[in-house]
């Protein structure tokens, strides 16, 4: 496999902390290209020369989040089957992300509600753990995998969008205790 130029991961590492920076301060769907390329300090050819256009930008940016992700849940826990020792590691590290950047996630979510980068996100997500679903062969007992699906991550959305508006949160070490109380087993 080979390695991306240091030069291209050190622009797109610039272009992503411009456009998060960004979408803290305002929604995505006002953000033009011109003020991520300023924000980043690079000029719009070297924008174009990565990305078509800032939706290419916040596709790229997600999906490799959701890999970095999915290889730190996959050295924490290699097995990959899926039963509650597997969720609650998923879930651990998912609330690690929100707890290390809660402030930019608070306001990124608050900035962006109704925006398309909302929705991105949470399909980058609903495809991973639907993909997560189908690998692991469930008996599902005749319920289709995209409502157990969006049964889980409906609940988790709920619980973090609860976490990040309390003015006096839980740990995480309490919220994970919390969905161990909550998971069945499977």
């Amino acid at each position: 496999m080979k390695k991306e130029d240091v030069r291209v991961v050190k622009t797109k590492k610039n272009l992503y902390n411009a456009l998060n920076k960004l979408m803290t301060e305002k929604p995505f769907e006002k953000i033009k290209v011109m003020e991520i390329c300023d924000e980043a300090l690079i000029n719009r050819p070297t924008f174009y020369s990565h990305f078509e256009d800032k939706y290419d930008l916040l596709n790229s940016m997600i999906n490799d989040e959701k890999q970095n992700l999915i290889d730190k849940i996959r050295s924490n826990y290699p097995n990959r089957e899926l039963n509650k020792k597997y969720i609650l590691t998923l879930l651990s590290d998912a609330i690690e992300i929100f707890v290390e950047h809660r402030k930019q996630v608070t306001s990124l979510y608050n900035n962006n509600r109704d925006s398309i980068a909302i929705d991105i996100v949470s399909d980058a997500i609903n495809e991973e753990v639907l993909n997560v679903l189908v690998e692991a062969k469930l008996d599902t007992k005749g319920v289709p995998l995209k409502v157990i699906r969006d049964y889980y991550v409906g609940a988790f959305y709920s619980i973090m969008n609860g976490w990040m508006n309390d003015s006096n949160p839980a740990t995480k070490e309490e919220l994970i205790s919390y969905l161990d109380k909550l998971l069945p087993e499977i």
